[in-house]
């Protein structure tokens, strides 16, 4: 009994460095560490007392890891990007909604950026020329209205 005893402590001291290490690159969301903790075969009783280590001592915060990411990448990512980047890290939708109304989420200079990234001739762009910006920015996620709204923009300048 006191070899098995033993053996998971070792275990859980040899997680607990590992889950370390892997913060030490960047910070992870709490399902990242897990994924990589069992991809290195660690037992789910040992990984939940590891990960109770590392909130205990905030080193695993989902809530903050959400306001940091968006607070990051909204400069150059729309809300529908962050937000899938997101849930694919594991981050709960209720900590991503609160991400995002505790940031300012006006996409408009974003998207003003990128139709500029695109040196349209306004002047002598065709209806194919604007639906494929359009087409553009719908892919990244951005709403209809807004793109809509700062096309508009664009082409009111020339006239």
């Amino acid at each position: 009994m006191k070899q098995k005893s033993d053996y998971s402590k070792k275990s859980y001291e040899r997680g607990k460095l590992r889950a370390l290490y892997i913060l030490g690159k960047s910070d992870k969301t709490e399902s990242e560490i897990r994924t990589k903790l069992k991809k290195n075969e660690y037992t789910d009783d040992i990984i939940d007392k590891i990960i109770l280590f590392l909130k205990e001592y905030g080193y695993v915060d989902d809530q903050k890891f959400a306001f940091n990411y968006v607070s990051e990448k909204s400069n150059y990512k729309s809300l529908m990007q962050i937000r899938s980047a997101l849930i694919l890290k594991g981050v709960s939708v209720s900590f991503i909604e609160e991400a995002f109304l505790e940031n300012n989420n006006d996409q408009s200079d974003l998207i003003r950026k990128l139709v500029e990234k695109k040196k349209i001739e306004w002047e002598t762009a065709d209806k194919f020329q604007i639906q494929k910006l359009y087409s553009y920015l719908c892919r990244k996620g951005f709403k209809s209205s807004e793109i809509i709204s700062i096309i508009r923009e664009f082409q009111g300048d020339i006239k």
